[in-house]
């Protein structure tokens, strides 16, 4: 018995250290900011993270139950996580189930760097918002596999440092919100025309090498 008890004990910690879940409560949300129309969408409601990356998504396969007859985890747009301090990157393996999200909005995680491979898995995302983590550094080809981009919110963040040709590419870019971050030109611009000139100071060099 004491034998068993101790076999027990090692492989439910060893499954819970290393399998990623991610409950959703599935709802339909209307008007998302900035972007018209309604979407289809997982609320992360209970994750349970391990030190490398996400394994498998608990409840998506029951998307279709909650929608209309016949959708299926296709129909997700949008993944919203909420205040959730234990991710520590990007979950790009979400697009593994979720194949076709066009919004995300993760807040108040623990991340503090984002690259282009972390976003190549959603060439058709119109929003990313990352608000209220620690990113530093934005990197040139950032959203490189991005193009369609329409709102990009990295507000509320440590932000001292942007590669002038980070935004080149996004040529749909009509909201970019980068307030509270540490460069001091960083701002809100919420039409084409401002997000081109908030772009432009960026492309001048102003947000380079701003210590922290």
């Amino acid at each position: 018995m004491k034998f068993l008890m101790i076999v027990f004990f090692i492989i439910f910690n060893v499954l819970f250290t290393t399998a990623e879940m991610i409950q959703c409560y599935y709802r339909v949300e209307k008007n998302y900011r900035y972007i018209d129309g309604n979407f289809n969408e997982c609320e992360v409601r209970i994750t349970e993270y391990s030190r490398n990356r996400y394994a498998t998504i608990e409840g998506a396969e029951n998307a279709n139950k909650r929608f209309a007859a016949g959708m299926t985890n296709d129909d997700i747009q949008s993944l919203n996580i909420d205040d959730n301090y234990s991710i520590k990157q990007f979950p790009t393996e979400v697009s593994n189930v979720f194949g076709k999200l066009i919004l995300i909005r993760i807040r108040n995680p623990n991340i503090n760097k984002l690259s282009n491979e972390d976003l190549k898995e959603f060439p058709k995302l119109k929003s990313l918002r990352i608000t209220g983590a620690f990113l530093k550094t934005i990197e040139e080809n950032l959203f490189a596999n991005n193009p369609e981009l329409e709102v990009v919110d990295f507000s509320w963040n440590l932000i001292n440092q942007i590669d002038p040709r980070t935004f080149s590419n996004l040529n749909n870019l009509r909201v970019l919100e980068l307030i509270k971050n540490k460069c001091e030109i960083l701002n809100t611009a919420e039409t084409r025309d401002e997000v081109e000139e908030l772009v432009k100071e960026i492309e001048s060099g102003k947000c380079q090498a701003v210590q922290i």
